[in-house]
């Protein structure tokens, strides 16, 4: 046993008054990444629904640094300092030239409404910036393809962020599909309903159900078939009867018939009672790959009168948690040139012709074709 008189005496111990206070502490956003490259300096345009999310997750990866918030002319950038924390070396401003004119700004990450993102990325791209963008990049194939001619002009990334494919259970799903896991893809099916049902106010400036929302799930088909359709059908109607006053829809289904005879089932639903219910389907003839709605944990409690588990994921942010890490992660890899362009023009205009096809027989209530050239084919 150590001996009494050998130990240290409590006036020799670093007093309390001493110690480094928590506010002194580096703010783990300023962290370098352990393999000592500089953080990717940001600016995120946009703080709305997907907005804030985004705010959490730059914050928490320490390969990003985030310089400068822009907000819609609606937000009071001092209100919005204090109710996110935003330090007081990151600008927060409702003008993005704040953004633009910072030459210490390498990237822009973009997650304003549909409308406000060609001019963004527009004014990105003349200030030398590389481009994460929400998608669509726009609800027009012609002005999509000027921001990717502007992109590549400028020798910058345009990066259009179907998170999606950055899932772990459906990015497994393609990669066995694409395998010959299952054989020739007979059949795809994908469920998406939303929760919680959106503001009416959105509706507007999304986009409405087909720019906002089932462009999600006609990329996800098309990225894992690697295939186009040729047809498309769609039924939709407002069950939530104010929808119909900004003429959307919020129940809707949509068949694919592709090009080498997959058919596909895409389900669409604004609001689900019970949770954000998402699931993939892939069959073919040596098997069936199919992916399940996730919960925030497995707990099932059994009793007499039965079995419960735990409810689903509330809403997208929590559901995707992973999906959006992960594509942030691959942004900075595609800024810094470690990977290519995942997610190419010809992939992002396709998933906008299908969209186009899908609004006329959502109108028309006929089925609609879809005429491919081999130039507008994507490889996936």
């Amino acid at each position: 046993i150590t001996p009494r008189d050998s130990i240290t005496p409590r006036d020799s111990i670093t007093p309390r008054d001493s110690i480094t206070p928590r506010d002194s502490i580096t703010p783990r956003d300023s962290i370098t990444p352990r393999d000592n490259i500089a953080p990717l300096a940001v600016a995120l345009i946009g703080l709305g629904r997907i907005g804030v999310m985004y705010l959490s997750n730059i914050r928490a990866n320490t390969q990003l640094r985030l310089c400068c918030v822009v907000l819609s002319p609606r937000q009071d950038p001092g209100e919005v300092r204090a109710q996110h924390g935003i330090p007081a070396h990151v600008t927060v401003s409702c003008d993005p030239q704040s953004a633009f004119s910072d030459p210490c700004i390498e990237a822009v990450i973009i997650a304003s409404s549909t409308a406000s993102h060609v001019d963004l990325i527009l004014s990105a791209v003349v200030a030398n910036k590389a481009v994460y963008c929400e998608k669509p990049i726009s609800d027009s194939l012609e002005r999509t393809g000027q921001c990717y001619q502007a992109a590549a002009q400028a020798d910058l990334p345009l990066f259009c962020a179907f998170n999606r494919r950055f899932d772990p259970s459906y990015s497994h799903i393609q990669t066995q599909v694409r395998a010959g896991a299952i054989g020739k893809v007979q059949t795809i099916k994908s469920v998406s309903r939303d929760s919680p049902v959106i503001p009416l106010s959105y509706i507007g400036p999304s986009g409405g159900i087909f720019d906002d929302f089932s462009v999600h799930d006609i990329d996800l088909l098309l990225w894992v078939t690697g295939d186009v359709p040729v047809q498309v059908f769609v039924a939709g109607n407002a069950q939530i009867p104010e929808f119909s006053d900004y003429n959307d829809y919020d129940n809707m289904m949509i068949v694919l018939t592709f090009k080498h005879g997959t058919l596909g089932t895409i389900d669409l639903n604004r609001y689900s009672s019970y949770g954000y219910d998402q699931r993939l389907e892939v069959f073919g003839p040596l098997g069936m790959l199919h992916c399940e709605h996730s919960r925030p944990n497995h707990l099932v409690t059994s009793d007499p009168s039965g079995s419960t588990s735990t409810p689903l994921h509330y809403s997208f942010p929590s559901h995707y948690d992973q999906a959006f890490r992960n594509q942030l992660g691959y942004f900075v890899d595609l800024v810094r040139g470690k990977v290519e362009l995942s997610v190419t023009e010809r992939m992002t205009r396709a998933v906008s012709k299908v969209v186009e096809a899908c609004k006329e027989s959502a109108v028309s209530g006929l089925p609609v074709k879809i005429a491919w050239s081999e130039e507008e084919i994507p490889e996936y």
